[in-house]
């Protein structure tokens, strides 16, 4: 369950999947580091079906992403489903093995993100579908 409508800032890959990392970089630089924020990542289909991957972090003040001159999105509230992915640095892989298997339930939120919430000190990812009940 996510209780409460969240808003993001986030920086857009300009190719999927190879500008990930180089997003998550821009995304580094532009916002001011806080053990507030933890990265996320958030995609979904667009472009004609093409992926379409922001790397996001949440706002922690409202109209943060205005100041920083960012694009933002809002994460609906809601029912997830989610898979936790331990030292997924070594099986970068099962990511998107993971979206592709929480994508089959029947209930997706079509207009919804895949979410990925990364966890440092874990070395773990969080990875959500909003489904709609």
């Amino acid at each position: 369950m996510w209780p409460n409508d969240l808003r993001v800032l986030y920086v857009t890959a300009h190719s999927f999947p190879e500008g990930i990392q180089k997003a998550i970089d821009e995304l580094y630089k532009k916002v001011p580091l806080s053990d507030k924020r933890t990265l996320m990542g958030i995609s979904r289909a667009e472009n004609n079906g093409s992926i379409t991957y922001r790397a996001a972090f949440k706002e922690i003040e409202n109209g943060e992403a205005q100041k920083l001159n960012l694009d933002s999105a809002v994460l609906k509230k809601g029912e997830y489903i989610y898979e936790e992915i331990s030292n997924f640095r070594n099986n970068m892989s099962k990511i998107g093995q993971t979206f592709e298997e929480l994508l089959m339930h029947p209930t997706i939120d079509q207009e919804g993100y895949c979410i990925e919430v990364y966890d440092a000190e874990k070395e773990s990812v969080r990875c959500l579908v909003r489904i709609v009940t």
